[in-house]
């Protein structure tokens, strides 16, 4: 219910502990920034259920997207697309791109049980210092800040998801991470 009301939830990935926010509401976007300490205009990843929430973002979903989002997703894959005009995630990017990725980590599949909306999921911590990586910590520094907080343990160290710009059909490799894809 928290992040139906414009919440912020503390989540575990498969790479560091995330805040969560719904994506669809510009005054949790802000929320976000505000306790990072954040610039707004700076884009966010946005976490989706499955390739029909990506589509109803309304980005443009060119076939070779298509094809990396059915062999990847769910994965450690971030798909950097155009936004259309009309789409609801506009106030999170200022240059019209929109990062999606579906996650594999049971919390945030977990998540998407209850939510029917995306949500944008940056690192637990301050602008330009390293992720949190303690419950401990990450509670006495923000607990204060958000209503829930999910405690999925220490997360094994793991690299942070590849992410590929997709405009047409010209693919770019913005940040190699764990995915390698094949070309």
């Amino acid at each position: 219910g928290a992040l139906k009301k414009g919440g912020i939830v503390i989540h575990p990935t498969e790479t560091v502990y995330g805040f969560a926010a719904n994506a669809l509401m510009p005054a949790a976007v802000a929320k976000i920034n505000q306790i990072k300490g954040r610039r707004s205009g700076q884009s966010y990843i946005v976490l989706v259920k499955n390739s029909e929430m990506a589509e109803r973002c309304k980005v443009l979903f060119s076939r070779p997207a298509r094809k990396l989002a059915a062999k990847y997703w769910p994965g450690p894959l971030t798909l950097v697309l155009p936004a259309q005009t009309n789409s609801p995630l506009f106030p999170i990017s200022s240059d019209g791109m929109v990062g999606l990725r579906v996650s594999p980590h049971p919390a945030v599949m977990r998540l998407f049980e209850f939510i029917d909306f995306p949500i944008i999921s940056t690192s637990v911590n301050e602008s330009g210092a390293p992720p949190l990586e303690k419950i401990p910590e990450i509670t006495r520094r923000f607990g204060g800040e958000v209503e829930v907080i999910l405690d999925g343990g220490i997360l094994p160290a793991a690299r942070p998801s590849t992410i590929a710009k997709i405009v047409k059909s010209k693919i770019s490799v913005l940040r190699q991470g764990a995915l390698v894809p094949a070309s």
